[in-house]
């Protein structure tokens, strides 16, 4: 069983690496991708109006994977939004499957291999994020944890997370526990203030929950946010 506090705690360490100047959609990816052992990847908001919107590229291969879905209308991109499950795309010398996309994708970036998961956020699918790496080579996480990737990092993106926690932060104690929970979880990971609030917002949307319902648990102790923890968050819930 996937442990989503380790699979957080090791993310927000891939994290903290990456120059704090870098956009947040950014080094999340960047993160994401490095966490998977992928060699780069992409953000995808899927739930706004009109088309998708590509939010973050690591290199010009991402870049360019994106693009030729976007122009398609096709790949494991849109199977991972319509479906709200992991997809894949293996193109090789002889891709996978005999697709126009497979054909496109190989002239522009040669052999590769694409995994595409649903950023599941409570219960609504926010966007996509989408790995890649050579043709023939598999992640280093599987699809479990990918989907928890996915989804930390679509909770993180949401900046107001709803508005129980947003009414409760105007209130003196709840912003006290909040700042408390904020350093312990600096502690904890060695992460800038502002990343350990991202981590909280990201775990709360994740784990179908509040800021404040997270916050509380992690100044009870319920809830540790360590690579080497046990508890899977449900105190928080």
């Amino acid at each position: 069983m996937t442990n989503d506090v380790s699979v957080l705690a090791e993310l927000a360490l891939h994290i903290a690496r990456l120059p704090p100047e870098q956009p947040l959609p950014l080094r999340l990816c960047s993160a994401g991708a490095t966490l998977l052992g992928a060699e780069g990847g992409a953000v995808t908001l899927t739930a706004t109006p009109g088309a998708p919107y590509v939010l973050a590229t690591t290199d010009t291969v991402a870049e360019r994977i994106e693009s030729l879905q976007e122009v398609l209308g096709l790949g494991p991109r849109h199977e991972a939004h319509q479906t709200r499950r992991p997809a894949s795309l293996d193109v090789g010398v002889a891709p996978d499957a005999p697709s126009s996309l497979a054909q496109e994708v190989r002239e522009a970036v040669g052999e590769v291999r694409v995994h595409s998961y649903p950023m599941v956020v409570s219960g609504s699918v926010l966007g996509v994020f989408s790995v890649h790496l050579a043709a023939g080579v598999t992640l280093s996480r599987d699809d479990d944890e990918a989907m928890v990737v996915a989804a930390i990092i679509g909770g993180a993106l949401l900046r107001d997370v709803d508005e129980e926690s947003s009414s409760m932060l105007s209130g003196w104690p709840a912003r006290a526990k909040i700042h408390q929970a904020t350093g312990m979880v600096i502690a904890q990971l060695k992460v800038s203030p502002d990343d350990a609030l991202i981590l909280i917002r990201a775990h709360a949307y994740a784990q179908g929950t509040t800021v404040a319902a997270v916050a509380s648990a992690l100044v009870e102790r319920q809830l540790v946010f360590s690579l080497d923890d046990t508890s899977t968050g449900d105190d928080a819930r």
